[in-house]
């Protein structure tokens, strides 16, 4: 294998959009999407004008064929940048001060005398050319090069070899976030790619060591082999397939980044335990009033509020392990006790934990035999209305508390 080298040279702009039309550059997986502002590209191109150092790019050299086609490393938004202008993407701003005594407020590169587009084509360009670095060595390079820079975390989990990132990716392009009705937020810094990461992480291995930066790294690094049809990823592709139809028919619900982290997770865990799936509008419809009663909620005098729905508001203000639970919690809880239909699957005798506790709220802590009070954990026994052995569904509306000694009694009657 031959020895990676290093070494630098100087392109002109015309060499640069040469490559470029010859389809000789590049720009890797690994990098960011196109997130300057028309003002940082002006910038640039005045910088370049007026004989500013720019900061060098890094190209690397892939042999194809008979050519050489450059990966750009580092410097994708400068090098977009130069070429969008030189193409009559965006203007000079309106208050650019005057070139070698030319005036180019809001001028394109058109229009643009023809010894000035001469000059800037001819500027140069300091690039640094990587040959015979592994793919594991270029994504190093470039996360060391934008040690420092606002690089998000998502942005740098593509820079991590292995299919996970090609799992995440296709994730992400789901309907689900797709759907501006439904998620209500943008891809900005690949957002949906964090929140897809952050599901399957969950759906994985619950939340050990929380979704912090460091844990979807490491969760990245660990999981390289990881294959689209992994249990898992399918889990998490269905429970996006059931909130699509879920919120198809007119149902809203603009989700927040967190809602969009939660309700997967949720629902996956409740399509493994109950008949959900036959009810994704119903689902949809009780999400949209748990929207309405939180809003009502929050317009009334902080002491006047639910504590609980205060407290589920707090706990959308960040995403640490504590927060994320009672968050999930809290919602798979409203989900059950307003979906009181729902059936346990697998001809299961056992009411859910989140069914008892339902049953018991919504029986007010009172036997329903004799009426006396019973205690929620040493007393209270979750009864079938309808026995289970005559049929009687394990669902909260067959629901109902018993004391022990009147749960004892119905017993010896069934015998």
């Amino acid at each position: 294998m031959s020895q990676r080298n290093k070494y630098s040279r100087q392109w002109t702009i015309t060499a640069l959009d040469v490559h470029n039309k010859n389809s000789e550059l590049n720009i890797p997986q690994f990098q960011r999407e196109l997130v300057w502002t028309k003002s940082q590209k002006q910038l640039l191109i005045d910088s370049i004008l007026k004989d500013y150092d720019i900061p060098k790019l890094y190209f690397r050299e892939i042999y194809e064929k008979d050519k050489i086609v450059y990966d750009v490393i580092d410097g994708q938004q400068r090098v977009m940048a130069i070429l969008d202008f030189i193409h009559n993407e965006y203007p000079m701003p309106k208050d650019a001060d005057p070139v070698k005594g030319e005036n180019i407020k809001n001028k394109f590169y058109k229009d643009l005398s023809s010894d000035l587009q001469s000059a800037f084509m001819s500027k140069s360009l300091d690039v640094v050319h990587l040959q015979n670095y592994s793919s594991e060595e270029i994504e190093e390079t470039f996360l060391r090069l934008q040690n420092g820079t606002p690089l998000r975390a998502a942005e740098k989990r593509r820079a991590i070899g292995g299919k996970m990132r090609d799992v995440i990716n296709e994730l992400s392009n789901h309907k689900f976030f797709k759907c501006k009705k439904i998620c209500d937020f943008d891809d900005s810094h690949f957002a949906y790619e964090d929140i897809a990461t952050k599901v399957l992480k969950q759906l994985s291995d619950g939340l050990s060591g929380g979704i912090t930066a460091h844990t979807l790294e490491v969760f990245y690094e660990e999981n390289k082999k990881i294959d689209i049809n992994d249990s898992k990823c399918k889990s998490a592709k269905s429970a996006f397939n059931f909130l699509v139809k879920a919120f198809s028919k007119g149902h809203r619900p603009h989700l927040k980044k967190y809602a969009a982290i939660d309700l997967p997770v949720i629902v996956n865990g409740m399509l493994e335990l109950y008949d959900l799936s036959l009810y994704p509008d119903e689902f949809g419809k009780v999400y949209l009033q748990f929207l309405n009663v939180r809003a009502k909620n929050n317009e009334k005098s902080e002491d006047k509020q639910d504590q609980d729905l205060l407290a589920y508001n707090n706990a959308t203000r960040s995403d640490s392990v504590a927060n994320i639970k009672f968050r999930q919690e809290y919602l798979r809880n409203y989900f059950i006790v307003n979906m009181p239909y729902l059936v346990v699957k697998d001809k299961k005798r056992e009411f859910t934990e989140e069914q008892r506790a339902a049953i018991y709220r919504l029986g007010k802590g009172k036997c329903a035999k004799c009426g006396k009070k019973v205690d929620e954990n040493s007393e209270f026994h979750a009864d079938h209305k309808k026995p289970y052995s005559r049929g009687g569904k394990t669902c909260i509306s067959n629901g109902q508390i018993l004391c022990r000694t009147c749960n004892l009694k119905k017993g010896n009657r069934l015998k």
